[in-house]
C-alpha cells in the first residue's frame, strides 16, 4: 500500500466523526509490547518511549530507554532502543540496540531525552538525544543524534548536534520535507541551572550533517525549558515553542533557513506559572498550529504546582487563534506522590500530571486531533495513574467539559500500578496509543517496567472506553 493510499485509508477510516465523536478500543486490553529480562527482574526495563507513524510501510517506529542485561550490553548499562511496530501496534522483529555507553553510541554516557522524527524522502528515522559528554564529565550534557532505515537499523556513526563544557536539556526535531533537512532545538544552559537559552540548528537529512552553526531562538533572557518543534510544509517553515519557570511561555515561527519571523517572540499562555513541556502539531487544512503543554493556572482552577493539560491554536503567520488558552484535562482530586524516581508535586484542584510531553496527533482526513497524558483522577493517596485522552475538532476551541476518555486500566483501581508518558499516532488499522508503566496482569508485577499499547476504532457515540469497573 502507498503511502499516499494508506493516508486516504486512514482518513476514510476516521471519518464520520461529529462533533461529539469518540473511539472504542479494539484488539487485546492493555497489550504488552516489549518484555525485557525475566519475568521477575525489576532491574531490567522498558520506558520513556517516542513513536513515529511511517505511512509508506504502513507502521510505527518506537525509540526508547531499557536495560537489558544480555551481551553486548552490560547488565548495569541503560542503553536507546528501537522496535517496529506493524499497523496493528505488535512488535515487527526484536529491538535494536542504538547506543553503547561504552562506544560512540552514547559518546562516553547514558543516553537520556530522546526524540524521533520520520524523514519520507528516504524513509527512515532520525533521533536526537541527550547524553553525557565524557571529554567534560557528568557535569556537561550535549545533544547527539543518529539516522537510521526504515527496518530500524541505525545508518553510520552518532553526530553531534552540540557540545561543550555546558549543558543541553530536551532536544525535539522537526523535519523539513521540502528541503531534504531537519531542525533540532533545545535549551542551553549559559549561565547557572536557571539560566538557559532556547538553541537550534539545521542538518542535512541525508548525510547527518550541521547547515551552519547552531543559532539562538529566543531574546529574553531567563529560565528556558522545553523547547518543541513542529514543520509547517504548506509555508516551509518551522513553530518553535519554550517554557519558562518565571515568565510566559511563548513561541516564534522561523523560516527554513532559521530567520525569526516575529519581533519578538509572543507568549502563549499565562505569565509566573509553571509551564512544563509541549506538544505542537501542524494542520496543513486549516494552516494553522495546536500547542498542547500542561500547565499550572489558578484562575482555571489549577493551583500552582500542579498541571492540567491545555492548548492553544495559533496561525500560520503567528496570530493566536480563539479567545485563548483553552482546558483539555480536567480531574477529580490529586494527591503529592513520587513514583520510579520521578518527583510528581500536585495538590487539590490540578490533575497529577508527570512533567513530560502530552501525545499528540493530527488527522487531516476528519479535522480533528487526538490528544493523550497520564494523570490522576481519583482520590487522595491513590498512587494510580492512568493514560487519557481527548478528541479535539480542528478550527474551533472545544467546548467546557470533561469529555476525556480512560485508555488504560494498569492493575485495576486504587492500586501503584501506573500508566505513564503516553504518545499517539493512526494507522491503516486505526489509532494506536503507547505508554511504559507496571501491570499485574499479562505476567506483569510491581515496578517491572515495560511498554504497553491500545488500539482504538471510530464510533459515534462515547462510550466503548475504559471504566474504573473493568
Amino acid at each position: 500500500m502507498s503511502a499516499k493510499t494508506t493516508a486516504l485509508f486512514i482518513a476514510g477510516l476516521l471519518t464520520c466523526f461529529s462533533a461529539t465523536a469518540q473511539l472504542r478500543e479494539t484488539g487485546a486490553d492493555d497489550f504488552r509490547i516489549t518484555n525485557f529480562g525475566p519475568a521477575d527482574d525489576t532491574f531490567a526495563f522498558a520506558a520513556r518511549q517516542t513513536m513515529v507513524y511511517n505511512p509508506q510501510n504502513d507502521e510505527y517506529f518506537l525509540v526508547f530507554l531499557g536495560r537489558r542485561p544480555e551481551p553486548p550490553v552490560a547488565s548495569e548499562e541503560i542503553e536507546m532502543y528501537g522496535l517496529r511496530l506493524d499497523r496493528f501496534g505488535s512488535p515487527i522483529g526484536d529491538p535494536v540496540l542504538l547506543t553503547s555507553v561504552d562506544g560512540i553510541g552514547a559518546a562516553g554516557g547514558t543516553p537520556q531525552e530522546r526524540r524521533l522524527a520520520y524523514d519520507p524522502i528516504r524513509n527512515g528515522y532520525v533521533v536526537v538525544y541527550t547524553a553525557q559528554d565524557s571529554e567534560f564529565g557528568a557535569s556537561s550534557v550535549d545533544v547527539y543524534g543518529r539516522l537510521i532505515d526504515s527496518s530500524g537499523q541505525p545508518i553510520g556513526p552518532v553526530f553531534v548536534v552540540d557540545d561543550g563544557a555546558t549543558s543541553d536539556i530536551r532536544p525535539d526535531i522537526a523535519f523539513n520535507s521540502q528541503d531534504g533537512e531537519f531542525l533540532v532545538v533545545w535549551a542551553r544552559v549559559t549561565e547557572g541551572v536557571f539560566n538557559r537559552t532556547i538553541q537550534a540548528r539545521r542538518f542535512n537529512a541525508a548525510t547527518g550533517m550541521p547547515i551552519g552553526e547552531a543559532f539562538r531562538v529566543d531574546s529574553i533572557d531567563g529560565s528556558k525549558v522545553n523547547a518543541t518543534v513542529a514543520y509547517n510544509d504548506v509555508d516551509n517553515e518551522y513553530l518553535v515553542t519554550w517554557g519558562n519557570n518565571t515568565e510566559s511561555p511563548r513561541y516564534q515561527i522561523l523560516s527554513a533557513n532559521g530567520t525569526p519571523q516575529l519581533t519578538p517572540e509572543r507568549a502563549y499562555a499565562t505569565p509566573g506559572f509553571f509551564t512544563a513541556r509541549s506538544e505542537i502539531a501542524f494542520n496543513p487544512d486549516l494552516g494553522e498550529y495546536l500547542i498542547v503543554f500542561a500547565h499550572s493556572d489558578p484562575a482555571e482552577g489549577v493551583v500552582q504546582e500542579s498541571y492540567e493539560m491545555f492548548g492553544r491554536r495559533i496561525d500560520s503567520a503567528g496570530n493566536a487563534l480563539g479567545t485563548g488558552k483553552f482546558r483539555i484535562s480536567f480531574s477529580a482530586f490529586v494527591d503529592s506522590f513520587s513514583r520510579s524516581g520521578v518527583n510528581i508535586d500536585c495538590q487539590p484542584g490540578g490533575q497529577c500530571l508527570e512533567a513530560g510531553r502530552p501525545g499528540l496527533f493530527y488527522s487531516s482526513g476528519e479535522g480533528a486531533y487526538f490528544v493523550s497524558w497520564s494523570g490522576n483522577l481519583r482520590v487522595q493517596n491513590d498512587p494510580d495513574r492512568e493514560v487519557y485522552l481527548r478528541v479535539i475538532r480542528a478550527g474551533a476551541d472545544p467546548a467546557p467539559g470533561a469529555d476525556q476518555v480512560q485508555i488504560s486500566n494498569m492493575g485495576g483501581d486504587n492500586t501503584s500500578f501506573s500508566g505513564l508518558l503516553p504518545t499517539v499516532a493512526a494507522s491503516s488499522a486505526g489509532v494506536l496509543v503507547t505508554w511504559w508503566g507496571d501491570d499485574n496482569a499479562n505476567g506483569g508485577i510491581d515496578n517491572k517496567f515495560e511498554l504497553w499499547g491500545q488500539r482504538l476504532l471510530p464510533l459515534l457515540f462515547a462510550n466503548g472506553f475504559e471504566t474504573s469497573t473493568d
